[in-house]
């Protein structure tokens, strides 16, 4: 009994004299079974204390030059939207920007960068243009009482956004607005109202993609996202092709996909080259003739639908994610099939395509072949990624945000 009572008296006093654990994040290593990825992390940065939530939602991160790193965070405490440009070789931060004062709860979702000297940034409510040398504010805008899009679409120093004017459940009318850059001063370009049509759908125009054609003259290609909200909410995209120029339509194609919600992400991809234009409903992939807009091809998607990822044009391919987390790609040319790969995630992506491969984020980042869609690696780090990442290929390093710090890492070599 003394040699039971001993041996009890020291356990105890062990379980009192031991240190508790340290009350703080401690990195995981996420990535097995494809790489110990912690390896391959260069350095990263805190954004957030632990008292305070950082959301990665906004601006997809960019780099500036070779040396600067330009991106946004959201922190439900200190403030709703913050834009940030660092030294990546320093990680010094040049200047900090935090003039948006929101009318509603929307945080910023839409932005343009205009060359190297400005950031165009857009809520649905707000429209600010910020110097990218100093980070001050050049000009804001706020549209009180009018909606506009958490999308938008630049071509040189022309940006363009819309306003839908409502009259009930859905827009009563929709006005496509182009500003310059420098100034934006916005101008009506292009307007549509719901009693143009007697099926009772409602207009709700995108901003477009732009080309010059051989003529010189400036040409857009946008959707409206029509909708009608009795007796049951449906949608009946349209697709436009308008002669800024000369102010009148090229062409336009009805009725594309009755009953299904359209891609919202992105404008439609023009392909100069081949006098195509492609352009995603949530459950087809369409290619149309760029002069006349007749219909190429389509392909259904009835086993994934895609309304949340950007599609992009690479490799003679087109390429997207869908809402169930497939790589997926087509021929450009025939539409057939090319790969179609699990990686994870849902339906949120920003994919990109640097030299071989695809880079996208959907709470980890993806690093996949450009050619057969294989995933090369992952990585979730501490917190999560959605906007995206920006890749310095010379250098071999990515960059991407995370629901805490921000991440430079090495792009793998295999």
């Amino acid at each position: 009994m003394r040699y039971l009572m001993f041996f009890l008296l020291v356990f105890m006093l062990g379980i009192g004299c031991h240190p508790k654990p340290a009350q703080h994040a401690v990195e995981p290593n996420p990535c097995e079974p494809y790489q110990p990825c912690d390896t391959m992390v260069v350095w990263k940065i805190l954004q957030a204390t632990d008292s305070s939530f950082v959301s990665p939602d906004g601006l997809n991160p960019t780099l500036i030059g070779t040396d600067k790193l330009l991106y946004s965070i959201e922190d439900s405490i200190t403030a709703p939207t913050i834009v940030r440009l660092i030294n990546v070789n320093t990680q010094e931060l040049i200047w900090e920007w935090k003039d948006y004062i929101p009318s509603t709860s929307d945080g910023f979702s839409g932005y343009a960068l205009v060359g190297e000297q400005y950031l165009y940034l857009n809520s649905t409510h707000e429209h600010y243009c910020i110097d990218l040398e100093t980070g001050h504010t050049v000009w804001s805008h706020q549209l009180p009482m009018k909606n506009g899009d958490y999308l938008t679409s630049h071509f040189g120093d022309k940006i363009f956004n819309f306003r839908w004017f409502w009259g009930g459940a859905f827009p009563d009318s929709t006005i496509l607005y182009m500003a310059d850059i420098h100034d934006g001063i916005w101008q009506p370009i292009f307007k549509t109202r719901k009693d143009e049509g007697a099926d009772g759908y409602s207009s709700s125009l995108k901003p477009p993609s732009v080309y010059i054609d051989g003529q010189g003259d400036t040409i857009l290609i946008f959707q409206d996202r029509r909708g009608r909200p009795n007796p049951n909410p449906r949608f009946d995209t349209e697709l436009y092709s308008y002669n800024l120029t000369k102010k009148e339509v090229k062409w336009r194609v009805k009725h594309i996909a009755p009953t299904d919600v359209s891609n919202q992400i992105n404008p439609p991809v023009v392909d100069l080259d081949n006098k195509r234009v492609y352009f995603l409903t949530r459950f087809t992939v369409f290619c149309f003739d760029l002069e006349t807009g007749a219909e190429i091809w389509k392909v259904p998607l009835d086993y994934a639908g895609v309304v949340s990822g950007n599609y992009l044009l690479s490799h003679g391919k087109l390429i997207t994610k869908t809402d169930q987390g497939y790589l997926i790609a087509f021929d450009a040319d025939t539409g057939a099939r090319v790969y179609y790969e699990k990686m994870g995630g849902c339906c949120v992506d920003n994919i990109k395509v640097v030299g071989d491969r695809i880079y996208f984020t959907d709470q980890e980042i993806f690093v996949a072949d450009v050619n057969t869609g294989k995933l090369k690696w992952r990585y979730s780090g501490w917190g999560k990624f959605y906007m995206g990442v920006a890749v310095d290929e010379a250098n071999g390093v990515m960059y991407g945000v995370g629901t805490q710090y921000l991440y430079a890492m090495e792009i793998p070599k295999y």
